[in-house]
């Protein structure tokens, strides 16, 4: 079966479905090869990538990146990937769209994923860096890359450095975060990450490559996402494809069904469009 061409019909049929949560920006980087700068696709962002220094590193790459868990199911892909090549300067790109807002007085959770890898050398410092940032305006909320003398997964809040993971960050993973965001007086925030988790089932605490919890946010609010470097001395880089925030672990980690799933999902989604109301499928889905 081609599964290039059932797949937007899937993504109809979950676009339909009402129990399906909420997938808040993605990026797969279906983009024409060279810069990403002026691209705007994806879902969810308001503007369309920017590069983030006078110098433009970014490249798209033809050939998009792919994950396999253990238990042999795919994660949906689409589109090329994302490079920046490794360099000894500020650079990067970034895009913005409109605030994600934890509510007042409440647990909210998050979830983000993504697929790449850091290039180039240690240096010393939080300055020198190959990350993957969420902000809100100008201030650095959450990232995760590899910092300093460490080219290990590691996450940075609210501009602090956590302890470094024992995972390399140059070898190309499928990297998942959980932001559990408490808004309630005294409350603690988590933040934890998986490197390689299988799909289909939601992961446990207990097995994150890392976790930390403390009171980090009193309000909690992003808007923008950039991926970069910063350094001055060693050359750093990063490669990234299949961006999804969502709040959900289904919303960032969804897995290509087995055959005959397909086969019935595709009958359904054919159903769905020949008997279909107006308005109630939109852009690829019309």
């Amino acid at each position: 079966m081609n599964t290039r061409y059932l797949l937007p019909l899937l993504a109809c049929v979950l676009i339909a479905s009402p129990a399906r949560a909420a997938l808040l920006l993605y990026d797969g980087f279906d983009y024409d090869t060279g810069s990403v700068v002026g691209d705007n696709g994806g879902s969810g962002f308001n503007s369309a990538w920017q590069r983030s220094s006078s110098v433009d590193v970014t490249n798209v790459n033809a050939t998009g990146l792919t994950y396999e868990d253990n238990l042999g199911q795919d994660l949906v892909v689409e589109g090329g990937s994302l490079s920046l090549a490794a360099n000894h300067t500020v650079s990067g790109a970034f895009r913005t769209f409109s605030a994600i807002a934890a509510p007042v007085d409440s647990l909210t959770t998050y979830w983000l994923s993504f697929i790449g890898n850091t290039v180039g050398t240690t240096g010393s410092g939080v300055t020198t860096n190959a990350a993957l940032t969420l902000r809100s305006g100008a201030n650095d909320i959450l990232a995760i890359g590899a910092y300093g003398g460490s080219n290990n997964w590691r996450l940075e809040i609210n501009n602090g450095l956590q302890s470094t993971s024992s995972i390399l960050s140059t070898t190309q993973a499928f990297v998942v975060m959980r932001i559990d965001v408490d808004t309630r007086v005294g409350g603690q925030d988590t933040v934890a990450f998986w490197v390689n988790p299988d799909l289909g089932s939601t992961p446990s605490l207990g097995t994150a490559a890392y976790s930390a919890t403390a009171a980090f946010w009193d309000t909690f609010s992003l808007d923008l996402l950039r991926v970069g470097t910063e350094s001055t001395t060693v050359d750093k880089g990063m490669i990234i494809d299949e961006f999804r925030f969502g709040t959900t672990y289904a919303d960032v980690g969804p897995a290509v069904p087995e055959p005959g799933n397909m086969a019935v999902l595709g009958d359904l989604a054919l159903s769905k469009s020949s008997a279909k109301p107006a308005g109630l499928f939109r852009g690829t889905c019309s």
